[in-house]
């Protein structure tokens, strides 16, 4: 009985040479995409993007505020009351010193009939730059 090839020598003798695929860095917060609510993935190493820290939590904490909002019509009450709804969930990070956000920062705009997205623009402290979340 003859001993089966080494992968070296036999047909996959043409894989040796190539270079092992990058490893996907490991990072303390994943990115998530505001439309869809789910992780972001890198095409190259199917590892996690990354998102700072404060970045995510502005995200979900204003995610969750205009979802607790919806329903209903989009008049200038429910505009007003969904924007004092996202500034009153981004008072923790605000107090903890996380992020800075000015008074005319929360805006929500109207793309198309019947759709209501909230932007917010924050300056983020630990990184020193301003950053904004767009919501659908």
């Amino acid at each position: 009985m003859a001993a089966p090839p080494q992968y070296s020598a036999g047909p996959y003798s043409a894989f040796a040479s190539l270079p092992a695929p990058p490893r996907p860095v490991i990072h303390s917060s994943r990115s998530i995409t505001a439309d869809t609510a789910e992780y972001e993935l890198d095409p190259v190493t199917g590892g996690n993007l990354p998102m700072s820290s404060t970045a995510q939590r502005v995200l979900i904490v204003v995610t969750k505020a205009q979802h607790d909002q919806r329903g209903g019509f989009i008049t200038d009450p429910d505009r007003n009351k969904t924007r004092r709804a996202i500034r009153a969930a981004l008072e923790p990070l605000i107090k903890d010193g996380s992020i800075t956000v000015r008074d005319d920062a929360v805006e929500l705009v109207n793309p198309s009939q019947g759709v209501e997205q909230g932007v917010v623009n924050y300056k983020s402290i630990k990184q020193g730059i301003d950053q904004s979340v767009q919501l659908d």
